[in-house]
């Protein structure tokens, strides 16, 4: 059995599951699609009675118009299988439901999809199989580098990749990583000599490099994903110090997950003052060391199986998170996930209290006390203030900026 079909339950015991039928597939996707620049050529020509360019906004081409362009591309395609280990009659499945759901215009490249088929890929599992497939362009399949026949038409190939699993949730929780292991395939798709095996060998790694790379790093790092956990919320940077490839990436990955930067409207640049950024008084209790653009940073040293990071500086909030990730009772990568995404969402759900209770606080001393009170219970004062410091409708307040300062205070001093 594969070692990522070996888990650990509540005693720290290793248990093996069954294991899971996971299949990929590539698709090579060739299709005719209206010159896009053309028409938009041809409408830009059109001229009035007296010579003069036409500047009616009607004129230009509307959201409409590429509807109707992608409709009529999905009308006219081909799909032609390059590298798969699905059996033959699954693998003839497959390709029709593709056509199905690409004569129906919903694809677009780039964008990741999840479906379940009607069909069985496993003669030992009644559980429903699900696929997650995506449209990959390639940069010379642009319009304006590819040749335009007599109907105003251009022939371009393009690529689906497939990941088919009866997993239940695996493909909906890691669809972001799935979609960047797509995208990995472009540069192999537009060498100029097109080396399957590699291909064959990057698809086959699907599950094991965008999936099991969470309970990967909190099988390695285990009390020590809290740190990992702790700096991902505070947006730090982490250098990793070691030879192991495999792990810095499977890192990064865990960190992105964790991470709520995208979620927080952080203040513009013109806002700071250049070099080493403000620490108010209350700031983050993470002593972390600064690099030259003043970004605090953090460090990890991993030898044989020991990691060690520069700063162990964490909260109550990310060692129950880092807990609950340990446990895993149910084992499997879709129980961490979950777990990730649960706490995600208690962050979420405690930092809009938190910016609403400020914002009481302005005029309203009772308000700043429970908004104390409530940082104080959370056991994740110092990210939640950290995460209002980083959002431009606080920065700009001068009374919220007075809000935070006076919270973090009193904040440093019951931590001290």
């Amino acid at each position: 059995m594969a070692d990522n079909d070996v888990f650990r339950d509540e005693s720290g015991k290793h248990v093996a599951f069954k294991e899971v039928p996971r299949f990929h597939a590539l698709y090579a996707y060739h299709t005719n699609r209206p010159d896009r620049h053309r028409h938009a050529s041809n409408v830009s020509d059109t001229v009035t009675d007296n010579g003069a360019a036409c500047s009616d906004p009607s004129s230009q081409p509307t959201v409409l118009d590429f509807l109707q362009q992608e409709e009529v591309t999905n009308r006219d395609f081909s799909l032609s299988v390059l590298a798969t280990d699905l059996t033959a009659d699954n693998e003839t499945d497959l390709r029709g439901f593709l056509a199905k759901r690409f004569s129906r215009g919903t694809v677009y490249s780039g964008t990741g999809n999840v479906a379940a088929l009607d069909f069985s890929i496993s003669e030992d599992s009644d559980s429903p199989v699900v696929c997650y497939f995506c449209l990959l362009r390639p940069s010379h399949c642009a319009s304006s580098q590819l040749e335009t026949d007599h109907e105003g038409t251009v022939c371009s190939q393009e690529y689906i990749a497939c990941f088919i699993t009866n997993e239940t949730g695996v493909l909906d929780y890691y669809r972001d990583e799935l979609g960047e292991h797509c995208k990995m395939l472009l540069p192999m798709l537009e060498a100029e000599s097109m080396d399957l095996p590699q291909i064959q060998e990057h698809l086959s790694e699907w599950y094991n490099a965008s999936v099991m790379f969470a309970s990967r790093c909190v099988e390695k790092l285990k009390d020590g994903v809290a740190y990992l956990i702790h700096m991902a919320l505070l947006g730090l940077k982490l250098e990793i110090d070691g030879d192991d490839d495999k792990f810095k990436s499977d890192v990064k990955k865990f960190i992105k997950c964790c991470s709520l930067s995208e979620l927080i409207q952080h203040k513009s640049p013109s806002s700071e003052a250049r070099g080493s950024p403000e620490v108010p008084p209350g700031g983050s209790l993470l002593p972390a060391s600064m690099d030259g653009d003043g970004e605090r940073t953090v460090w990890l040293s991993v030898r044989d199986d020991a990691a060690e990071f520069s700063s162990t500086e964490c909260n109550s909030f990310c060692q129950k998170w880092a807990e609950a990730l340990l446990k895993s009772p149910s084992g499997g990568a879709v129980h961490v996930r979950e777990v990730i995404e649960s706490y995600k969402l208690k962050t979420i759900q405690n930092m809009n209290i938190v910016k609403r209770l400020i914002r009481q606080a302005e005029n309203d001393h009772y308000a700043l006390y429970r908004c104390f009170i409530f940082l104080q219970q959370s056991g994740n004062h110092d990210i939640l203030l950290e995460m209002v410091r980083s959002e431009q409708q606080f920065t700009s307040s001068v009374d919220a900026k007075n809000v935070v300062s006076i919270l973090g205070e009193f904040l440093q001093a019951v931590v001290a």
